[in-house]
Order: C-alpha cells, then sequence, then structure tokens
C-alpha cells in the first residue's frame, strides 16, 4: 500500500548515496525543473517523474497567501522543498508581492530563515 505523500513538512533533512543502504542524496538545483501554474495556483519542482508542490493564493492588493507544501516520499529528505520555497520566494520578491505563509512548512522555514521575513505582508505573525 502507498504511503500518504507528506504535507507542509517541518524538517530538511539532507543525506548521502549509498548503494548498499536505503539513504537517499540531495538535490541539486542544476536536477530541478520548475513549473508555474497561475491558473492552477502552483508552483512544481520537478525531478524525474517526481513533482514537488507549492499551493498558493494570490490577490488584487499583491497579498501571495502561500497554503501547501507536498512532497512525494521519494523525494522528502532531500533538501527539494526547501529548493521550491526558495523559487517562490524569488517570484514573490520579483513581482514586489507579499507574502501570508499559511503552510506550516514554509512558517517553519522562514524561522529557520529570517532574511526573508521582508516578503511577510505586515502586521502578520509567524508562530
Amino acid at each position: 500500500m502507498p504511503v500518504a505523500p507528506q504535507f507542509c513538512k517541518s524538517e530538511i533533512h539532507s543525506y548521502t548515496m549509498s548503494d548498499n543502504q536505503n539513504e537517499l542524496s540531495k538535490v541539486e538545483l542544476k536536477d530541478i525543473t520548475f513549473d508555474h501554474d497561475e491558473e492552477r495556483q502552483t508552483f512544481d519542482a520537478i525531478v524525474g517523474d517526481q513533482h514537488a508542490v507549492i499551493e498558493y493564493r494570490s490577490n488584487k492588493e499583491g497579498k501571495f497567501f502561500i497554503t501547501h507544501t507536498e512532497v512525494p516520499e521519494a523525494l522528502q529528505g532531500r533538501g527539494v522543498a526547501a529548493i521550491l520555497v526558495e523559487h517562490v520566494f524569488d517570484y514573490i520578491r520579483e513581482n514586489n508581492m507579499r507574502m501570508i505563509p499559511v503552510c506550516s512548512y514554509v512558517k517553519s522555514y522562514l524561522k529557520k530563515h529570517p532574511e526573508h521575513m521582508d516578503l511577510v505582508a505586515s502586521g502578520i505573525q509567524i508562530s
């Protein structure tokens, strides 16, 4: 029976590849293709045939609500979620938007990387 994907994962791990063990290697940026589907309001990080996804909603006032992060089991613990979050943060910054993080993974990421707090909409507390 397949294991359900982990949602809004709160920790980032990196492992080294070993043929003799069931360990995973960290995915490099060069191995990822990004896709932004404005109609579905999603960003995808594609590695091979696997898709990690960030879902969002945006409004006309330039607010960007990050609602959900999903990483398939095959990519979990390999740094893909962090790379995807950074990609989305770049998009928010380039488009002069402000985010309201709803997803627990993104909130956790912001706590570990306060250099991105300038992207958070005024009055929003990250708890």
